[in-house]
Parts: structure tokens; sequence; C-alpha cells
């Protein structure tokens, strides 16, 4: 293979005569993308909002059997002040 001919010696993709197939591609690509975003978007908020609320939900269990909470989230929390 010959470098200065390397451009030429690639198969490059054909370009249709008609716009209209490239463009429509095109459109495809792009909702697919922005649909394959909101939806990984869309986990990753539901995951977040689980964890949090499961991090809410042990502190309350934590509170009603009178024990302290995380101290890495209370930094200030007093082991005597119960």
């Amino acid at each position: 293979m010959n470098p200065a001919n390397f451009a030429n010696e690639i198969s490059w993709p054909k370009v249709p005569s008609e716009p209209l197939p490239s463009l429509v591609s095109t459109i495809l690509w792009v909702g697919g993308a922005c649909i394959v975003g909101y939806g990984a978007y869309s986990v990753y908020k539901c995951c977040q909002s689980k964890a949090d609320w499961g991090f809410f939900r042990a502190n309350l269990e934590d509170r009603r059997q009178g024990q302290p909470l995380d101290p890495v989230q209370l930094p200030n929390y007093n082991a005597t002040n119960q």
C-alpha cells in the first residue's frame, strides 16, 4: 500500500445521488440517539431516587430502634444525645 495513495485505496462509501435517503437516515440516527439518551437518563434518575429513598428509609428504621444515624452522613452527631 502506497502511503501517498492511501486515501484513494480506501473503499469510501458511495454517496447516494438523491439527498433524501441520507436525510432520512440522519433523522433516524438522531432520533434513535435521543431515545437511547433519554432512556439512559430516566434509568439513572430512577435509580438515584430509589437509592435516596432507600437511605431515607434505613435512617427512619434506625431512628425507630433508637440507634444512632450514619456518622458519615451526620458528622456533628453526638453519641450521648439520643
